[in-house]
């Protein structure tokens, strides 16, 4: 593991969300090109019904992850600017709901960067999936060692975020 990935922020400083609004639970890893997060769907999440969270939030979970790579790839010298979500392509759910009480993991892949400079405003596109987590839910670690336990995604989606 390297030291990033050792003491990985508080989401309190890498997403403006705050509950009940703020829908991820932690960021797992993340490297220069991708985030991994986890989510625990409950009873208490306010778009919560009787049959469990609409799988059509996995857009949401995988934007605020987005989120989250936003932050974790600014510069220490500046606070990361906030992104705008402006588009979704191809959003793909295999279910209706997420049932509650059954972690799910988020991965959130950079696609494309235009301008490709990181200083200035920046139309960035993502590549996202939402996995049922594996039983034991991981550790903090290595994006690899996440991307080798999951199988199919139940949610993905191409995420357009003008930064």
């Amino acid at each position: 593991m390297t030291d990033h990935q050792a003491k990985l922020p508080s989401l309190n400083t890498l997403i403006p969300h705050q509950p009940p609004m703020r829908l991820i639970d932690q960021v797992l890893a993340f490297d220069e090109h991708q985030v991994w997060a986890t989510v625990n769907p409950s009873e208490d999440c306010i778009f919560a019904t009787p049959a469990g969270i609409p799988a059509c939030l996995g857009l949401e979970y995988l934007a605020q992850t987005a989120a989250a790579f936003f932050s974790l790839q600014a510069s220490t010298d500046r606070p990361p600017r906030a992104g705008k979500l402006v588009a979704c392509q191809k959003l793909i759910t295999r279910q209706a709901y997420f049932a509650f009480l059954q972690p799910l993991l988020l991965r959130v892949t950079l696609t494309s960067r235009l301008p490709p400079v990181v200083t200035q405003q920046a139309l960035v596109k993502f590549a996202g999936a939402v996995f049922p987590a594996p039983t034991a839910l991981p550790k903090p670690g290595l994006p690899e060692q996440l991307a080798d336990m999951v199988g199919e995604p139940i949610c993905t989606a191409e995420l357009s975020v003008y930064l």
